[in-house]
């Protein structure tokens, strides 16, 4: 057997044997044989490495190999840190020292955004790039440039973030200073921003280096921010994965951020290749993953690009979990008791009930317990005045029996809307971090440097990541309501249980009596978001109410 190889195919020069036939399945992409003779396949790592195994002697020279190292980097041009690094972000940085394409999944809080900066200061100084893009979550781009790299950066540099303004002609020089732009995912899905990041990537091409910031954003290989950043890639000779929580539900969340860095890590350049070689498929149809293995195997391959460090292995003081429990009303029970009965009549009776009904009845007693409905036609209807709400009631008496500043955590903006009526009607001074870039920059600023604003109100999801300075003068969180999503919780945490904190964090959960609250805690302990929840995990939980 001969194997010609053109690019992005292999085609091999053979006939189906019963050898051949039997390799086939185990070969990704397309497969076509060809009228002339032969069988076509896709260039890519699994494949070759499949047929290295199955024909010894084939010459495969050339194809697809494993994943980009650097040559010639011991020839070091002199470099100066701004901030000495702490030893496990040494660490960090001699582990990427060799490396093109690396990740970071450095826990929230040690200290990898001064890495990312070093590591592009010392390639800046050698030479092997004149721009950096990074790509990160909205608002948390704009700190990247006000607040980080003023800090950290060691060498002169220029930089700018996405504010719907034109690109500055001077960034696109390669001369001179580094330069750096920062945008955030969501930017990327519009033609303006996506044109701005894609000039500048043109500009520095060859020499660039990317990074993704909080890479848990593009865990899914399908959504807009994964596919835009893929598109982008082609213009990096260097990137740079940067996440605290590299998987949320199982190994498929890496394998999407590993292909992004380099596909060629893994060996896996589409998802079924990699469930078929690490994943333990069930659940309806088989669809879930359930379980892995070849675990050492995923280790061995992922352990040279990729550097992993947690708060405790450190020593950072372990976080302090509390509740805070309250009863509900007599008029909420009696309406979280006929939503229940309501389901349990149409599951006793036979009837299918769609788990969509189902989750959307659970919604509701969670929206219940928090003191709202939302009707038909999106209309919110409060169950009762602020002033007589269980829940709002519940979280002004966690505060005051508590001193100092404290974050408040909502899920649902009517939560927010009801605990900053409460704050108001109680003299509590309060910042909430909503609206445009500016307002939010802003809220944080007040909570930091105002005494008088002592409480921070925000929604996981938009506040929680990335937003460093709160912990200089915070070590509390109330949690009022959460969601199922295990990663807006814990990046959420962290945002007071980081580098320079003043003190052991903090968090309390509001639990009503009668709720879901302790439901949803049991299961992002578990990782299991509402979406995967069976009828009968629903049916559990409609018992405990």
């Amino acid at each position: 057997m001969q194997a010609n190889i053109e690019g992005p195919s292999i085609t091999l020069a053979t006939r189906a044997t019963p050898l051949v036939l039997a390799v086939l399945p185990q070969l990704e992409g397309r497969r076509t044989w060809l009228k002339g003779g032969g069988l076509r396949i896709e260039n890519t790592p699994h494949n070759v490495e499949r047929l290295r195994e199955s024909f010894p002697s084939l010459d495969l020279q050339g194809a697809s190999v494993g994943a980009d190292e650097f040559d010639g980097l011991a020839d070091h041009a002199p470099f100066a840190f701004k901030r000495i690094p702490d030893p496990h972000q040494q660490t960090a940085l001699d582990r990427c020292e060799k490396y093109r394409f690396f990740g970071h999944f450095m826990e929230q809080g040690t200290g990898k955004t001064k890495v990312a900066i070093d590591h592009c200061c010392r390639l800046f100084a050698r030479g092997q790039i004149t721009g950096v893009l990074v790509v990160t979550k909205k608002g948390v781009h704009r700190q990247w440039v006000e607040a980080e790299l003023p800090k950290d950066h060691g060498q002169e540099f220029m930089a700018d973030y996405w504010r719907h303004k034109p690109l500055d002609p001077a960034l696109k020089v390669q001369g001179g200073a580094l330069k750096w732009l920062s945008i955030n995912y969501d930017a990327l899905r519009s033609k303006t921003a996506m044109g701005l990041a894609t000039e500048f990537c043109q500009a520095h091409s060859g020499k660039l280096m990317i990074i993704a910031d909080e890479s848990q954003c593009i865990m899914n290989h399908t959504s807009g921010r994964h596919k835009a950043m893929m598109l982008l890639r082609g213009y990096s000779s260097h990137r740079l994965l940067l996440t605290g929580t590299p998987m949320g539900k199982d190994l498929t969340d890496q394998w999407a951020q590993l292909k992004w860095l380099d596909e060629n890590i893994l060996g896996a350049k589409y998802l079924t290749t990699f469930r078929a070689q690490y994943c333990i498929m069930g659940g309806y149809e088989g669809r879930a993953v359930v379980g892995h293995k070849n675990m050492d195997e995923f280790k061995r391959r992922t352990a040279r690009y990729t550097y992993r460090v947690t708060k405790a292995e450190i020593g950072y003081i372990p976080k302090h979990y509390g509740e805070w429990i309250y009863d509900l009303s007599a008029d909420q029970l009696r309406l979280v008791r006929q939503i229940k009965q309501e389901l349990m009549a149409e599951l006793t009776n036979g009837d299918s009930v769609p788990i969509s009904s189902a989750t959307s009845a659970f919604m509701k007693v969670q929206q219940i317990a928090n003191g709202f409905l939302i009707d038909e036609d999106e209309k919110v209807i409060r169950l009762m005045p602020v002033d007589k709400n269980p829940r709002a009631i519940a979280a002004l008496e966690w505060l005051d029996s508590h001193d100092g500043k404290a974050v408040i955590w909502t899920r649902f903006t009517e939560d927010r809307a009801i605990v900053g009526e409460a704050l108001d009607a109680a003299g509590i001074n309060f910042a909430e971090y909503t609206g445009s870039d500016r307002q939010r920059h802003e809220a944080k600023l007040s909570f930091i440097h105002d005494p008088e604003v002592r409480c921070f109100l925000a929604n996981p999801q938009s506040a929680g990541t990335g937003l460093d300075g709160l912990q200089t003068v915070c070590t509390q969180a109330l949690y009022y309501s959460n969601s199922f999503n295990a990663i807006d919780r814990w990046q959420s945490e962290d945002r007071i249980d980081r580098r320079g904190m003043i003190g052991g964090s903090v968090y309390t959960d509001l639990i009503g009596k009668g709720s879901t609250d302790r439901y949803i805690l049991r299961n992002l302990k578990k990782k299991k978001g509402i979406s995967a929840l069976s009828l009968g995990d629903i049916e559990d939980a409609f018992d405990v109410f």
